[in-house]
């Protein structure tokens, strides 16, 4: 039973582990089953168009010679389905629209302080600290640690160019015959 809406108090993918759906209680069986319906119906739509937008405009840039073809299939593949889309989505706008709706009520008002804190997830400062940490003080660490030396090949002391070893200005070196 691949299209079968389950009865029971069921459990959304993005809701986690062990959480209850928010929605089990909002969505009525019909509900569940117009949403899957919808979502088949708009995979059907954008997976046609693209291939349907990808060759046709392959074949309009071959026939007309256009440079870049596959600059051009890719944006016929990737136009063509937000076209298909916005189709879909207008034919049931009147009850996305409602559903819509019943699942903000169903979500009740959302209140800054009352983050999911009590249920094993964190705030909204706890997770800011964690994705950007403080700047790291390695810096210090370094500050007494000799340098390693400088150049290729431990520095070149001694000689009068940068960079060439063993000549001095003024020293060796062909002269000029006159």
């Amino acid at each position: 039973m691949a299209g079968a809406v389950p009865d029971g108090p069921s459990r959304s993918p993005l809701s986690g582990v062990g959480q209850p759906d928010p929605f089990a209680s909002a969505l009525s069986v019909e509900d569940r089953a117009f949403l899957e319906e919808f979502g088949r119906k708009i995979s059907m739509a954008a997976g046609a168009s693209s291939l349907v937008g990808g060759v046709g405009l392959y074949g309009i840039s071959r026939q007309l010679n256009w440079r870049r073809r596959g600059l051009w299939t890719a944006l016929g593949a990737t136009l063509c389905p937000f076209a298909a889309w916005y189709v879909v989505v207008t034919k049931e706008r009147d009850r996305v629209t409602a559903l819509g709706q019943k699942m903000q009520l169903a979500m009740g008002p959302y209140e800054p302080g009352e983050q999911a804190t009590g249920s094993g997830q964190t705030s909204a400062d706890e997770a800011m600290s964690r994705l950007f940490p403080p700047a790291p003080t390695a810096g210090v660490a370094l500050a007494n640690t000799p340098l390693p030396p400088r150049g290729l090949l431990g520095g070149m002391q001694g000689t009068g160019l940068p960079g060439i070893p063993g000549i001095r200005p003024g020293q060796g070196g062909s002269s000029p015959s006159s």
